[in-house]
């Protein structure tokens, strides 16, 4: 995660993510169509920090397990993103 990323931002997949996602889901997913958020999907912010959600195919996460490139991480990183 860089230092700039604040909660309450978003942005597309990367090819990285979409080449690590089609390894376990192939093409069942529109990859084009995801966004990945920086914040709470809970109101008030409730959603825990150490929690992904993933409702209506869109992925959440709290800043302290964002990253702005998940498949530039580790092996433990792509157990919580796919």
């Amino acid at each position: 995660m860089s230092a700039q990323t604040d909660e309450g931002t978003l942005r597309r997949m990367t090819l990285g993510e979409i080449a690590m996602a089609r390894r376990v889901f192939g093409d069942s997913i529109v990859y084009s169509r995801v966004w990945i958020h920086c914040d709470s999907y809970l109101p008030f912010g409730l959603q825990k920090q150490n929690y992904a959600m993933t409702p209506n195919g869109e992925l959440w996460y709290r800043k302290p397990m964002y990253r702005e490139d998940f498949s530039a991480n580790s092996v433990f990183i792509e157990d919580k993103y796919v």
